[in-house]
């Protein structure tokens, strides 16, 4: 059974009197010593990361010398309790108890460095390893909780409306018309993304009542003021 951060750091008396357990994640930075190797694990569970130390002696043919930022990794070890250092516990790893699932490039795009914006739009798929988004999931995540919770109590039906649609709503902006280079169409008749979801919303709202729709909107106005988004 893997354990993940978030849980160690919520009951750490219960895994510290543990001989051993297995935590997964990817490595946030590596730090070499002459004796031992310190790695910076995080799992994504929670933005706090975990300390791995394993002896270099214990390392089956040079094994951690491979490790490098943003490999995965999956480790077996023993919980040391460290409150008179800057972090409160450490992973105590043997080196035949740590396992390489993947080791990244050298062109590989992120670094522990600060990386800007427009490196990380240029690899999408990554930008959940980076500090910066994993807060911004998180805080949407718990905004959109609060709303769905909060309708939901006030007596609301969630409804979703078409992304896809072959009207203008309300007439409320210019849309993003759905076009292909394949001779045949994908639609029988012109069609763009939503600009509004309340058209459907009002014809929902009288047969259910109380309704509300949290899907997204797409404006095409060209726009670059903080008062106007692409989506929404």
């Amino acid at each position: 059974m893997i354990i993940t951060i978030k849980d160690i750091y919520q009951q750490v008396e219960k895994f510290s009197k543990l001989e051993k357990f297995k935590v997964g994640g990817w490595v946030k930075s590596v730090r070499s010593g002459k004796e031992k190797i310190f790695i910076t694990l995080n799992d994504g569970s929670t933005l706090d990361n975990l300390q791995i130390i394993a002896e270099r002696e214990s390392s089956p043919d040079g094994l951690l010398g491979k490790v490098n930022f943003s490999s995965c990794l999956l480790v077996s070890g023993r919980l040391l309790l460290t409150p008179q250092r800057s972090q409160p516990f450490e992973l105590v790893v043997s080196g035949s108890d740590l396992e390489i699932i993947n080791s990244t490039a050298d062109d590989y795009p992120l670094q522990k460095k600060n990386i800007p914006l427009n490196v990380v739009r240029e690899s999408p798929h990554l930008r959940a390893k980076t500090n910066y988004f994993l807060v911004l999931f998180r805080l949407r995540h718990s905004i959109s909780k609060a709303i769905h919770d909060f309708f939901h109590q006030e007596g609301f039906y969630y409804v979703p409306t078409p992304i896809i649609t072959n009207n203008d709503a309300e007439g409320a902006g210019e849309t993003f018309i759905i076009t292909t280079d394949k001779k045949e169409p994908f639609f029988s008749q012109p069609a763009n993304l939503t600009v509004s979801g309340q058209l459907h919303a009002e014809a929902l709202a009288q047969g259910l009542g109380k309704v509300y729709t949290f899907e997204p909107c797409f404006r095409a106005e060209k726009s670059h003021t903080t008062r106007h988004l692409a989506e929404f």
